[in-house]
């Protein structure tokens, strides 16, 4: 089950230490006490969530960047945020549309 569309905005959660280590980042959920390595891609999207991005700005990103196929993409992405949030490294928020209230 996706727990988000394409129009879903995701932050990094605020209760994290971050740092880069070579070519890796390394982010500890200070509630938890968990530490998560991040290389390569999992890097580049922590890297681009310096600043709130939507789900779909986020893989035209990628897919311009690394020329891959845009439906692979948004599945893996898709799979590598629901761990992420699940694990409350990174927080997601699905705006309503204009007119609509909770």
């Amino acid at each position: 089950m996706q727990l988000f569309d394409d129009n879903s905005v995701f932050t990094r959660n605020v209760g994290l230490m971050a740092t880069d280590l070579d070519s890796e980042s390394i982010v500890l959920h200070v509630k938890s006490g968990k530490i998560f390595g991040m290389a390569e891609t999992g890097k580049r999207i922590w890297d681009l969530l310096s600043e709130p991005l939507t789900f779909a700005v986020l893989t035209q990103k990628l897919v311009a960047e690394y020329d891959i196929d845009p439906e692979a993409c948004a599945n893996d992405v898709s799979d590598y945020l629901t761990e992420l949030v699940k694990a409350g490294v990174v927080d997601v928020s699905t705006p309503q549309p204009a007119g609509q209230e909770n």
